[in-house]
């Protein structure tokens, strides 16, 4: 049985990790992929929010990297549809955006968000680091 490391479970007896990252920004996807499959994480990844409720129950991720500003809805809205579902609850949500203020990280974090990355304060490597930190 996997032991929990802060929300992120560690690999025990051959089991791989997961993450879903929601990111629309093909060249940034890519970044991500090649960084979390180096430290063990099988990547599942959409460039739109809207299935983001099922592939969670369908996939039970060690982590979701929510980016807030994806097309065609909105991140904290769709935070909140999470929190909802108790979501939330049951996987480390990290949420990151190009809206680095105060206010957002204090919505994200009130709708059950863990972390709130701003995603121009950060390499794409370092936001990586972050969240294998959470």
């Amino acid at each position: 049985m996997p032991k929990k490391s802060i929300g992120i479970i560690i690999i025990l007896g051959g089991y791989m990790k997961k993450i879903i990252i929601i990111e629309d920004d093909l060249q940034l996807i890519g970044i991500y992929k090649h960084e979390f499959q180096k430290n063990g994480f099988t990547v599942i990844h959409s460039e739109t929010g809207f299935d983001l409720v099922g592939l969670i129950k369908e996939n039970q991720p060690d982590a979701v990297l929510l980016d807030l500003l994806v097309p065609g809805i909105r991140g904290l809205e769709l935070l909140a549809q999470l929190q909802k579902e108790g979501l939330t609850e049951k996987y480390p949500v990290i949420t990151y955006s190009a809206l680095a203020t105060k206010m957002v990280a204090g919505k994200s974090k009130k709708l059950g968000a863990k972390l709130h990355i701003g995603k121009s304060d950060y390499t794409s490597q370092e936001i990586v680091k972050k969240v294998l930190g959470v």
